[in-house]
């Protein structure tokens, strides 16, 4: 038995990754009991290949899985699921959550033991270095951390559009 209060996980990872299949982590996050899942598309405009004008429209048309994320709770249609962001004083966030990033520049992946279509883009790091991955990084590891929708309620396309970290 360890010793300390639980902790909380976010993963963030990235539709039709090269080097580690999304289908991984959606199965490491059932297992961990994750109580938030969502993706995040890009939009109409955003000159890529694969554009949607919303989540449901992805899951329809691009996603090949016959259940979304393996029956995860998804953010607004299992509930509300992210926190407000409003957070003063201790109120560290209680959830786990999965969010998956589509880049919309790869194909969608391969059903099978079969290595990725020769697209020759690899978007592992995507998540890392996106501005909406890094805001939603730095609420949640905040000593008052928040899970933070940074796509979708609250546009977050540059550094600046990141909301101020709350004072300690």
């Amino acid at each position: 038995m360890l010793n300390g209060p639980d902790n909380q996980v976010l993963l963030q990872l990235v539709f039709a990754d090269h080097e580690v299949t999304h289908w991984s982590a959606q199965v490491m996050a059932g297992t961990l009991g994750v109580e938030v899942a969502d993706v995040y598309v890009r939009r109409p405009g955003d000159g890529v290949f694969y554009e949607y004008a919303d989540r449901a429209q992805f899951l329809a048309e691009r996603d090949p899985d016959e259940e979304t994320f393996w029956g995860l709770p998804l953010a607004g249609r299992d509930g509300d699921g992210y926190d407000s962001g409003e957070c003063r004083g201790l109120c560290r966030s209680a959830k786990s959550a999965l969010i998956e990033f589509d880049e919309g520049k790869t194909l969608s992946p391969p059903i099978g033991n079969v290595p990725p279509r020769a697209d020759h883009h690899d978007l592992h790091g995507y998540p890392r270095g996106a501005p909406h991955g890094k805001c939603q990084k730095s609420h949640f590891l905040h000593a008052q951390g928040q899970l933070l929708d940074t796509w979708v309620g609250r546009e977050v396309r540059a550094p600046a559009d990141c909301p101020p970290l709350p004072a300690p």
